[in-house]
């Protein structure tokens, strides 16, 4: 099953990079980076554009 990771870009909880490192090599996970760090995640009508993508 596909799995889609939306990771803020300054996230205190592990960076964008890092988790990627993590997920990479596995072709079921898409990891995309957003602007933001405190997991506020403001801009949902990008996420929202990004999870419908």
């Amino acid at each position: 099953m596909p799995a889609l990771i939306i990771q803020e870009k300054h996230a205190s909880f592990g960076t964008y990079a890092e988790i990627l490192e993590q997920v990479a090599a596995k072709a079921h996970i898409r990891c995309i980076e957003v602007e933001g760090d405190k997991h506020q995640y403001t801009d949902t009508v990008a996420i929202g554009k990004l999870i419908n993508q």
